[in-house]
């Protein structure tokens, strides 16, 4: 009917159909359309009441997760405040006060098994060992003020001893050139053993005393230009006589030129003048001591070697101390009392040169002072 209303219609014709026909037809199809809505509207109505309990039921859910959810945050921040935060708070509290009571209630914390209790044992090894750097740094002026007092004590004494050796030294020299009058042969040598004795005696008291002054820090290097060539060859002339008596061969490899350099002259000569003599002391009769100098752009090289008995490779790193010697051969000790390369250890220090040494036993040793040919302006000391 519907299509054939429509033919109608498009072929502009009238389709004969009254307002209660079409009611009667239509109302059938209304009623069809409307319980189905009616359905419709009562499946939607109990969907939507059982997404609501299910709603409900989540909100539900929800909130009681999140009320747990709070419960157990509260919980763990009033552990971590009282387990972490306080005692990081006291730790802290004691390392920046200090105070006895803060440190003490911090060192209560380290029979914990944590991190917190490892913590407080740190601070305790850190405590100890401030309190051991302090004693230590106690202990080192304590030991300053000792090696300051020693070394004042040996510069008086070396000083006082050097007035009645000068005394002594004089007369026996009188003595012995027999200026007053002759002696006999026995006296004559018993003069010479005193003038030996005496000068060796003085010799020794030079050393401590330079030695004493240096470690006080009363040594005031007096720098001059030198020419290096000049005391070398005054401390050859002074060890030649006594390397002749043990047919020791003493020669020297020196520039032409002049070896200029800023330096103490006395310290100078006092630094050749021992490894010389310690060069001649430690070698074996016929043996050969060279002494070499060579000069370079910023510094200057001065080197000893002797053929002599050498060093032992574990005493090596002792010498330059005080009192130390290469040999305990009685017949060698008893000529030096090894200070003499604790002195040149100390003068080269003064100069900002450096000392090295190389030895090897029954074939030699050969000693290597490297000095600045100028030296840098330096504070003075307080004497």
């Amino acid at each position: 009917m519907h299509r054939r209303i429509l033919d109608i219609l498009s072929a502009h014709g009238d389709p004969h159909i009254g307002d209660r026909q079409w009611l009667a037809i239509s109302n059938p199809a209304l009623n069809s359309l409307m319980h189905v809505s009616r359905a419709a509207l009562d499946a939607a109505e109990a969907r939507a009441k059982e997404n609501l309990i299910h709603e409900r039921r989540d909100l539900l859910m929800a909130l009681l997760l999140m009320a747990l959810s709070i419960g157990l945050a509260t919980v763990a921040l009033a552990i971590v405040f009282s387990r972490v935060i306080l005692p990081l708070g006291a730790i802290t509290r004691a390392m920046t006060s200090g105070k006895e009571e803060d440190i003490e209630a911090v060192l209560a914390l380290r029979a914990r098994s944590d991190e917190i209790g490892l913590l407080a044992r740190a601070l305790k090894a850190q405590r100890q060992g401030a309190a051991e750097c302090l004693r230590l740094d106690a202990a080192r002026k304590a030991a300053e003020a000792a090696s300051r007092v020693k070394s004042e004590f040996l510069a008086n004494m070396s000083h006082e001893l050097r007035t009645p050796l000068n005394a002594v030294i004089g007369f026996s020299e009188l003595m012995v050139h027999k200026t007053v009058g002759p002696l006999s042969e026995q006296y004559e040598e018993y003069a010479g053993l005193i003038n030996e004795a005496g000068t060796h005696l003085l010799s020794l008291m030079s050393d401590i005393l330079d030695l004493a002054k240096i470690e006080a820090g009363r040594f005031a290097p007096d720098f001059s230009e030198v020419d290096l060539k000049k005391p070398a060859r005054q401390c050859l002339t002074l060890v030649r006589r006594r390397a002749e008596e043990r047919s020791i061969t003493v020669s020297s490899r020196l520039p032409d030129g002049e070896v200029m350099v800023e330096a103490d002259a006395r310290a100078m000569k006092q630094i050749l003048l021992n490894l010389l003599s310690n060069a001649v002391k430690f070698s074996r009769d016929g043996g050969a001591i060279t002494l070499s100098l060579r000069a370079g752009h910023d510094c200057v090289e001065i080197k000893v070697r002797d053929e002599g008995i050498g060093i032992p490779a574990d005493l090596l790193a002792r010498i330059g101390q005080p009192f130390e010697q290469a040999s305990n051969n009685p017949m060698l000790a008893r000529e030096g009392t090894g200070l003499g390369l604790a002195l040149v250890t100390a003068l080269v220090a003064e100069h900002r040169g450096r000392l090295a040494v190389t030895s090897k036993e029954n074939v030699g040793t050969e000693f290597t002072v490297v000095l600045p040919r100028r030296q840098e302006p330096r504070a003075s000391r307080a004497a």
